[in-house]
């Protein structure tokens, strides 16, 4: 079976941790959609990683990355108060680099067309844009860099079910914070 752009109907849902990912796990993922379960077996694994990262931070152990800097602050204490935000700011900064060329990307699609966009009412196509520009603003991409992108999901946020379901569930595109 074939769906937008021709890509083939691959699972629709992936299971991680229990067994390794092949490739058409990730292909599912990226050109399907398919949601993504963490298996017991994987669950038991971050929650035994989870612990050993509590313990580290609650006894003040000296680990890197954990409770210190990265790369040339290798060597910089980072207080128990600011281990968490530290996590953060790591993912935050590896998403980035990532993350950027996947909006590129998703607003060349747009703007090549397609079966897929600018459709008479908003579809999954729209809400998945939406989603992936909302999450970019968080990993500290601005979203008037992408206008193309900013401009195509402003204009499908008014046409219903999703200006609706933005209304209902109070989600904002502007997730935006520039660094301080």
């Amino acid at each position: 079976m074939q769906c937008c752009g021709g890509v083939e109907q691959l699972s629709r849902e992936v299971l991680i941790g229990e067994a390794p990912l092949g490739i058409g796990g990730v292909v599912a993922v990226a050109r399907a959609s398919a949601a993504v379960r963490v298996g017991t077996a994987g669950r038991a694994r971050i929650a035994a990683a989870h612990a050993v990262v509590d313990r580290v931070v609650r006894e003040r152990r000296v680990v890197y990355g954990v409770t210190t800097g990265f790369g040339q602050l290798a060597t910089t204490h980072i207080p128990v108060e600011q281990a968490r935000e530290l996590q953060e700011n790591l993912v935050r900064s590896h998403a980035v680099g990532v993350y950027r060329g996947l909006l590129e990307r998703l607003q060349e699609r747009i703007a090549a067309g397609g079966p897929c966009w600018n459709q008479p009412n908003a579809n999954l196509h729209d809400a998945y844009a939406f989603t992936l520009l909302r999450w970019g603003g968080f990993a500290g991409i601005d979203p008037a860099s992408l206008p193309g992108l900013k401009s195509y999901v402003e204009s499908r946020m008014t046409l219903e079910p999703m200006a609706a379901a933005l209304a209902r569930e109070r989600i904002a595109l502007d997730s935006y914070k520039p660094a301080a």
